[in-house]
C-alpha cells in the first residue's frame, strides 16, 4: 500500500492494550503520553462502552439489534454464530483467518 498501515486484532487489544493502542498513536505520530493512553484505554474499554450504551445509547446500533456490545470475548463467533454461518465466513475469508491466527 503507498501509506503506513497497521493490523489490529480483537483479541490483541484485550490482552495487552498500551502496546498495541500505542502502536496506532506511533502510525499516526502522536506522542505517547502515559497518563493520557490509560485514561482512553480505560474509557473506551468494552465493560464502559457498554454501560454508556445502557444509560445513554449508542447511535451506530442497528435498528434491529436490542445492543449494540454484546458480549466483547474473544473467540465468541466460534460459539456464537449459527454453524452454517462460520462456515461460509471460513470458506470466503479462511485464507486471512489463518494469517492472523484466527484457524488452527
Amino acid at each position: 500500500a503507498p501509506w503506513p498501515r497497521l493490523v489490529l486484532r480483537y483479541e490483541d487489544l484485550l490482552s495487552d492494550p498500551h502496546t498495541h493502542f500505542s502502536k496506532v498513536l506511533d502510525l499516526i505520530g502522536v506522542p505517547v503520553d502515559p497518563e493520557r493512553l490509560d485514561r482512553a484505554i480505560r474509557f473506551s474499554s468494552f465493560d464502559e462502552l457498554s454501560k454508556q450504551e445502557d444509560t445513554q445509547g449508542f447511535i451506530e446500533k442497528p435498528k434491529e439489534s436490542a445492543k449494540f456490545f454484546g458480549k466483547g470475548q474473544k473467540d465468541q463467533w466460534k460459539t456464537d454464530l449459527e454453524p452454517e454461518l462460520a462456515d461460509t465466513i471460513r470458506a470466503a475469508f479462511g485464507d486471512t483467518m489463518k494469517r492472523y491466527g484466527y484457524l488452527e
